[in-house]
């Protein structure tokens, strides 16, 4: 029951980072002002890579270790909501799915404790 707490407890907290971090831009705009357009791609690319390492390591690295499982996974996840708050650009949003069909995919090796 503990560990199905968590699990779930996971996913709200990237919902409730989104819902934070949209009411905060509605209001101010964006979070980043100055564009420095390398620095934005680089980031990308750094937190790009991380996503997909976290989704390769659930299947590999942290197999059996759950609790490095979720929070790679939401971690990534939360990386990418901050990335597009930065600058509203879309171009990792393509993650997010991905990241979910992950966590839902191994359910039964994150609920495991």
């Amino acid at each position: 029951m503990k560990t199905k707490i968590r699990y779930y407890g996971n996913l709200l907290i990237v919902g409730l980072v989104y819902i934070i971090l949209d009411t905060y831009t509605d209001l101010n705009g964006t979070l980043l002002s100055n564009n420095n357009a390398t620095s934005i791609y680089i980031l990308q690319l750094l937190i790009a890579g991380f996503a997909l390492f976290a989704m390769w390591s659930n299947f590999n690295l942290w197999k059996q270790k759950p609790f490095l499982s979720r929070m790679s996974l939401i971690t990534a996840a939360l990386l990418v909501l901050v990335q597009y708050f930065l600058n509203f650009d879309t171009n990792l949003l393509w993650l997010l799915p991905m990241l979910a069909v992950v966590y839902i995919f191994r359910y039964d090796t994150l609920t495991r404790s």
